[in-house]
Protein backbone atom coordinates (compact mmCIF):
# COMPACT_ATOMS: atom_id res chain seq x y z
CA UNK A 1 0.00 0.00 0.00
CA UNK A 2 2.82 2.41 0.87
CA UNK A 3 4.55 1.64 -2.41
CA UNK A 4 1.44 2.58 -4.46
CA UNK A 5 1.12 5.89 -2.59
CA UNK A 6 4.77 6.76 -3.35
CA UNK A 7 4.28 5.97 -7.05
CA UNK A 8 1.15 8.13 -7.26
CA UNK A 9 2.94 11.06 -5.59
CA UNK A 10 5.84 10.79 -8.06
CA UNK A 11 3.50 10.79 -11.06
CA UNK A 12 1.63 13.86 -9.79
CA UNK A 13 4.89 15.79 -9.31
CA UNK A 14 6.30 14.99 -12.76
CA UNK A 15 5.70 17.54 -15.49
CA UNK A 16 4.43 16.46 -18.86
CA UNK A 17 6.44 17.04 -22.01
CA UNK A 18 3.91 19.69 -23.00
CA UNK A 19 4.44 21.59 -19.74
CA UNK A 20 8.24 21.37 -20.08
CA UNK A 21 8.05 22.56 -23.69
CA UNK A 22 5.91 25.56 -22.75
CA UNK A 23 8.27 26.52 -19.92
CA UNK A 24 11.31 26.36 -22.21
CA UNK A 25 9.50 28.23 -24.98
CA UNK A 26 8.54 30.98 -22.54
CA UNK A 27 12.18 31.25 -21.42
CA UNK A 28 13.39 31.51 -25.03
CA UNK A 29 10.80 34.20 -25.79
CA UNK A 30 11.91 36.22 -22.77
CA UNK A 31 15.61 35.76 -23.58
CA UNK A 32 15.46 36.61 -27.29
CA UNK A 33 12.45 38.91 -27.53
CA UNK A 34 11.18 36.85 -30.47
CA UNK A 35 7.97 34.90 -30.88
CA UNK A 36 6.75 32.18 -33.19
CA UNK A 37 3.40 33.05 -34.75
CA UNK A 38 1.08 30.98 -36.91
CA UNK A 39 -1.32 32.36 -39.49
CA UNK A 40 -3.48 30.99 -42.31
CA UNK A 41 -2.02 31.24 -45.81
CA UNK A 42 -3.86 30.60 -49.07
CA UNK A 43 -2.02 28.57 -51.69
CA UNK A 44 -3.25 28.52 -55.32
CA UNK A 45 -3.62 25.08 -56.84
CA UNK A 46 -3.29 24.05 -60.48
CA UNK A 47 -7.02 23.24 -60.75
CA UNK A 48 -8.06 26.85 -60.07
CA UNK A 49 -8.97 26.32 -56.42
CA UNK A 50 -6.90 27.04 -53.36
CA UNK A 51 -5.77 25.35 -50.17
CA UNK A 52 -5.40 26.83 -46.74
CA UNK A 53 -2.22 25.98 -44.84
CA UNK A 54 -0.81 27.17 -41.56
CA UNK A 55 2.34 29.23 -42.02
CA UNK A 56 4.80 30.04 -39.25
CA UNK A 57 7.01 33.07 -38.81
CA UNK A 58 9.41 34.31 -36.17
CA UNK A 59 8.80 37.93 -35.23
CA UNK A 60 10.85 40.27 -33.07
CA UNK A 61 9.29 42.24 -30.24
CA UNK A 62 9.94 45.93 -30.96
CA UNK A 63 9.17 46.98 -27.38
CA UNK A 64 12.72 46.21 -26.21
Amino acid sequence: MENQTKIKKEVVNEKTNKELFLEKLDAIIKETGCQLIAYPKFIARDDGSFSVVIAYEVIEDNKK
